[in-house]
């Protein structure tokens, strides 16, 4: 396991033993019968808070969404990320009936997989993720407000400032969340009153027939066996891994809802005897009405000053992001020079059994929700492209999984093709968001 809090509590599958996991775990490895599976959700994973078992039966649940992720806002002066963790309400019918959000109850309570055989009442959403995104964006633009508020003397002037500036150049926002669930929370009715199934407090009055208790619990987590599909050899992977690498084949899995699907799988070609292989998504992006299939297009797309060779207008343009979590700078960092300095390459499809490979904790998806403010950091006139950026339509078209090698200098990996550099404490820290 990484070093995440371990927050959810399971029984294993094959032998009944009790197990407690991270909320970044997605293979669940029993020590005792040394069973290894895939835990696989058919959309978000889907969890609850235990209340107390004195009135087990009474709970019913009310859905959360809760997003833990990396935001970023790019301006015409540069990206300021933060990171989220957010929560808010999926039942808003009756408003304002049950608390808005989990507080840090989703980071400090054990919690447990919503399953067929789980005791009590669970709500249906009524709303969707999309509306959390908004949500969380709009209270961090609160909070920053609040925070200048309270320490510039010079707020009101700093803000007349920015909304001139936003004014003339909106920025380019990006929430990429790197953990979507939904978190069920208990309550009970006793005596006309609605009460909090963990703290037992008396919350308001229950208006009658104010919410239909009606159970529509999410399905539960499905186990696959991570046995790999071509040669039935043992799937190498760290518990927080999203791919599965076959160290007898060569060939490389995901989780969907029929078992493993097979990924596209590369090596970054290299003279060099690696000592980590970190992962990188090479994203194949449409970008309308505008062309994005080139360097070529890019360049021009971005303005980056560099000269338009006629090769450049035949070459395949990738939008490159890691496939792995990292604190906010360093992602942006990595992608930027990934992007920047894609060169057509024959890709190794062998490697030597001993290859350590980082463990894709991010999937294509996400790293695509970082597209425009790849794009828009790249370019050195912000100013004008911007706009243009902004308002693109943009859609993934492939993903392809590359591993790129990288040596170990003391404390720092180094790519030496590329010439640059990760600390050994910064990707152990991401193994921890």
């Amino acid at each position: 396991m990484n070093g995440s809090n371990y927050i959810l509590d399971h029984q294993c599958p094959q032998c009944g033993a009790a197990i407690s996991l991270s909320e970044t775990d997605r293979i669940f490895s029993c020590p005792y019968c040394r069973v290894r599976l895939f835990i696989f959700f058919q959309e978000f994973p889907s969890l609850y808070l235990p209340g107390s078992p004195t009135r087990e039966q009474e709970y019913f649940f009310v859905p959360y969404w809760r997003c833990k992720g990396t935001r970023y806002v790019l301006t015409s002066g540069g990206v300021e990320p933060s990171l989220v963790d957010h929560s808010m309400c999926a039942v808003q019918n009756p408003p304002s009936l049950f608390p808005l959000s989990l507080g840090i109850r989703s980071q400090t309570l054990h919690m447990k997989f919503v399953e067929p055989l789980s005791t009590g009442v669970f709500l249906a959403p009524q709303s969707d993720f999309a509306s959390v995104k908004a949500n969380a964006a709009h209270s961090l633009a609160r909070q920053k407000e609040f925070v200048e508020a309270v320490t510039s003397l010079h707020h009101i002037e700093t803000l007349v400032a920015e909304n001139r500036t936003l004014a003339a150049v909106q920025p380019v926002e990006a929430l990429i969340g790197e953990l979507v669930s939904l978190v069920y929370s208990p309550f009970y009715v006793s005596r006309n009153f609605l009460f909090d199934g963990i703290t037992g407090e008396k919350l308001q009055p229950w208006p009658e027939n104010s919410v239909q208790l009606l159970d529509c619990r999410p399905p539960g987590p499905t186990f696959i066996s991570t046995l790999c599909p071509e040669c039935g050899a043992g799937l190498g992977a760290e518990n927080d891994s999203l791919a599965l690498v076959c160290g007898n084949c060569g060939r490389a899995w995901s989780a969907t809802g029929g078992g493993l699907a097979p990924l596209d799988l590369f090596l970054y070609s290299s003279a060099i005897a690696a000592d980590l292989w970190l992962p990188f998504w090479r994203l194949d992006v449409s970008a309308k009405p505008l062309a994005l299939g080139s360097i070529a297009d890019f360049i021009h797309l971005t303005k980056t000053p560099r000269p338009v060779f006629p090769a450049l207008e035949q070459q395949k343009f990738y939008v490159w992001v890691p496939a792995f979590k990292a604190n906010p700078n360093l992602f942006l960092l990595l992608a930027k020079l990934m992007t920047l300095n894609q060169k057509e390459t024959a890709f190794a499809e062998t490697f030597r059994k001993d290859s350590a490979f980082y463990p894709v904790t991010l999937p294509a998806r996400e790293g695509f929700e970082a597209t425009r403010v790849v794009l828009g950091d790249i370019s050195p006139a912000r100013q004008k492209t911007l706009p243009e950026i902004k308002n693109l339509s943009l859609s993934l078209l492939s993903s392809s999984l590359v591993y790129v090698p990288f040596v170990q200098r003391g404390q720092e990996y180094i790519q030496p093709d590329l010439n640059f550099g990760v600390m050994a404490n910064a990707l152990k820290w991401g193994r921890t968001m």
